[in-house]
């Protein structure tokens, strides 16, 4: 029967308080029992996962608390009792493990609260007692339950919350080591960091571990403790320093789950660790390609610092940013100098890091961190290792965004400081200051706000970021030199590719009146003449940017200068387009390179695009296929002749990137219907350039078959012929796999789209090439093409 009660109060088990009225009307002696079985009941319901569980453990929490309220003397004796403390403990160690969320926190809370309130002192320190061990032998495995970060997080909530105190941990931690019984404080001490810092490499463990290692460092250095028996500053760094030696892949764990905590919590502790960190003999000074762990430790204690704003760069007398009680620490220009060329690429990155990065993106730089990064940049840029170029290319990014952002600022500050200037009656306030002794004789302190500083400093402080970006600008154009390597040149472009998207955004905080002269007019014939010949480099990739950066620079007016001539009235962008065309055209005839092949198609692809009228467009594109259909021809009546005379893959790659832009610009009523009718022409040369090579592809043996009525061909071998037909079908299956591509234009009116009958005979097509190609290189290229247009077969109507 002690089921009904339980069935008529489960109604009420949402709201606490009525609750505990209902078991406060119960009769004396039956109270205890009907709250053990609601608690049971509750626990049971709450020991779910969260989505099955819902607010069963708010109302476990509900339940006990508003026990140890009630006016019973019989329920608040069961709330507080040993039993239901650790029945609470056991069930949020064993769920929060695997399956955290908010409401587990107010398990601790409750559990915090009856063992401050428990009328019963004895029993309340014997509940406490038994705790601190329970938690102690998980966090040094000693236990068999896989609950370590229950463990720590109970651990750091107890001892924040005065539950326990370090003296109670140092105890029970020398109970369960017996070994350290007769070792002093700081070994135990150690000892037990040790444990600590071994849960850091578990990644789920690893936060929680992070932060109970910081509530015990404040600890230690809280006045409350003996200072005596507390490590030192020094002992802590080194045990960190040990740990890190042994586990260097969790730099960014210590960074992100000790460090940060640490200074955000107590920004006083947090200063004088930085001091510390900042002395001139704590770098290391390693001079192999190891991986110098000191250096690193340093350097993601200052960059981590000066992401929570505790760090200031270079600059400022050092005396006076570093003195005591100083709200943040300088740090000294030596140790960027040293490391910044340091030999290994982690001590690097975050050199830069520490260099570059602010908790503004409009906070200006100081004169000597500019400096540092001209004297820098130039051998990051040139770095070998790929994976170095990633990471500093976030660093370069932020730097460029930085630096616009503080023009920005000082330029709406410069007036308000002249305004207050003249206001407060200064004489001098607009008088020539020497910006050299300026500088000298007053730092500019970029803690405070800039409309307090003098108009001279302001001043002093734009000119040298304006003369910053004029040098930041030229510097990328002088890595796009076309002799520069390889690493110069794609981390160039990717550099101006981002600063170009940058300045397009309409959203973008720093513009000012002046940007067509500060930015905009500093891309001129230099930066055009640079890029243009980056369109023939031998990489991919160069060649891709470059044409995307040209696009770019063309499509916007405001890049004025920029053009092969100084003429800056008028860019005469196609007349510009149609003669680099030519000349690329030229070249790549006479060497017949794959890359200059491929820059020609794509200054041709940059042409059609700024061609003023669409008349000019389809002339060129009729003018592109007539030279292909001439050259097909050739192929079809002489093949040795056109392997050595009129090679096509060049033809066909410049009508692929024409055709890219073809079917995304919409087309006039007019000349629409000349279009398709090229699109069928194009079609009809790619079927027609197959059966003209198909003999040398489809061979079992296509690398030394040369067709008998070539063999006396004088210049030809197999190599050439063999060159010529694998480029002209990958770049004719490059082509129709555009073409197919263009079939989701057609719903849209005003676009080119290949209607159906053509995109059966480039499916026929492609199918054919599968089924007799043995040429490996061309079958992976026809293969594409083909999948493309089973894939694309959706956007076809199936009702015609």
């Amino acid at each position: 029967m002690e089921n009904d009660p339980l069935q008529e109060v489960a109604e009420l088990l949402a709201n606490p308080v009525q609750v505990a009225k209902w078991l406060e009307a119960q009769t004396p002696g039956s109270q205890k029992s009907h709250a053990s079985a609601l608690f049971d009941l509750l626990v049971n319901e709450a020991a779910q996962p969260k989505s099955v569980s819902g607010q069963a453990c708010v109302r476990l929490c509900g339940l006990v608390e508003q026990s140890s309220k009630s006016m019973s003397e019989e329920l608040r004796t069961w709330a507080f009792s040993r039993d239901v403390t650790l029945e609470l403990f056991n069930f949020f160690i064993d769920w929060n493990e695997s399956d955290h969320h908010r409401s587990m926190k107010l398990v601790l809370d409750l559990i915090v609260q009856f063992i401050k309130r428990n009328p019963d002192k004895d029993d309340a320190s014997t509940t406490k007692a038994y705790l601190l061990d329970a938690l102690i032998s998980i966090v040094i495995g000693r236990s068999a339950k896989p609950v370590a970060k229950s463990a720590i997080k109970t651990l750091d909530h107890f001892l924040s919350k005065g539950v326990f105190t370090l003296k109670d941990i140092h105890a029970n931690y020398v109970s369960h080591r017996q070994e350290l019984a007769q070792s002093d404080d700081i070994e135990v001490w150690r000892m037990f960091m040790v444990d600590l810092l071994h849960w850091m490499r578990l990644h789920f463990v690893c936060p929680t571990s992070g932060r109970f290692i910081v509530c015990v460092y404040r600890g230690w250095r809280h006045a409350d403790y003996a200072k005596p028996t507390a490590p030192s500053l020094e002992s802590w760094y080194q045990w960190l320093l040990d740990f890190l030696t042994e586990e260097p892949s969790l730099l960014e764990s210590i960074k992100n789950y000790i460090f940060l905590p640490l200074f955000k919590a107590d920004r006083v502790e947090g200063l004088r660790f930085l001091a510390k960190m900042n002395g001139d003999k704590v770098v290391s000074t390693a001079s192999n390609l190891d991986m110098d762990i000191p250096a690193l430790l340093q350097l993601a204690v200052l960059e981590t610092g000066k992401k929570v704003g505790l760090v200031e760069e270079p600059g400022l007398d050092e005396d006076e940013a570093n003195a005591e009680g100083c709200s943040s620490i300088m740090v000294h220009e030596k140790i960027l100098e040293s490391v910044l060329a340091h030999p290994s690429h982690e001590v690097r990155v975050l050199a830069l890091s520490l260099l570059v990065t602010s908790p503004s993106t409009t906070r200006p730089y100081s004169y000597a961190a500019l400096e540092l990064l001209r004297k820098h940049l130039a051998t990051v840029f040139a770095d070998p290792d790929a994976k170095f170029r990633v990471e500093v290319s976030g660093k370069v990014r932020d730097m460029f965004r930085r630096v616009r952002g503080a023009i920005h600022v000082l330029k709406r500050s410069i007036p308000r400081a002249r305004a207050k200037a003249q206001k407060a009656n200064l004489p001098g306030a607009q008088s020539k200051v020497n910006p050299d002794l300026a500088a000298a004789e007053q730092p500019i302190l970029y803690r405070a706000n800039l409309i307090v500083l003098p108009e001279a400093q302001l001043t002093h402080c734009l000119e040298y970021h304006e003369e910053f970006l004029r040098w930041y600008i030229g510097f990328l154009c002088s890595e796009l030199t076309p002799t520069a390597s390889y690493q110069r040149h794609i981390a160039s472009l990717k550099a101006v590719m981002f600063i170009t998207r940058l300045e397009a955004e309409a959203l973008k905080i720093w513009e000012t009146e002046d940007d067509q002269r500060l930015f905009f007019d500093l891309f001129d014939d230099k930066w055009s003449r640079a890029l243009f010949d980056l369109l023939m480099d031998p990489f991919d990739d160069v060649r891709d940017i470059s044409a995307s950066a040209l696009k770019r620079f063309y499509a916007d007016e405001r890049y004025r200068r920029f053009a092969l001539t100084n003429h800056t009235s008028d860019r005469c962008t196609a007349e510009t387009l149609a003669e680099v065309s030519r000349r690329a055209e030229e070249l790549a005839r006479r060497t017949s390179r794959a890359d200059h092949s491929d820059g020609s198609s794509r200054v041709s692809q940059l042409l059609y695009r700024f061609l003023g009228s669409g008349q000019e467009q389809v002339a060129l594109l009729s003018k592109l296929i007539s030279e292909l259909e001439r050259k097909t021809s050739v192929a079809e009546s002489d093949l040795g002749r056109a392997v050595l005379e009129a090679p096509l893959h060049g033809d066909f790659a410049s009508l692929n990137h024409v055709w890219q832009v073809a079917s995304e610009l919409e087309i006039s009523e007019s000349d629409i219907g000349a279009v398709h009718e090229l699109q069928s022409t194009l079609v009809s040369c790619c079927e027609r350039v197959w059966k003209a090579v198909r003999d040398v592809l489809c061979d079992d043996s296509p690398e030394g078959h040369l067709p008998q009525e070539l063999e006396d061909l004088e210049g030809l071998d197999t190599k050439n012929l063999l060159s010529f037909s694998f480029r002209a079908v990958h770049e004719s299956s490059n082509l129709m796999r555009t073409i197919v591509l263009a079939i989701r234009n057609q719903s849209r009116d005003g676009f080119i789209s290949p209607p159906r009958d053509l995109f059966e005979r480039i499916g026929n097509l492609t199918f054919n090439q599968l089924s007799n190609l043995r040429h490996r290189g061309a079958f992976t290229t026809v293969a594409m093409t083909f999948a493309t247009c089973c894939q694309q077969t959706k956007h076809l109507d199936q009702g015609e």
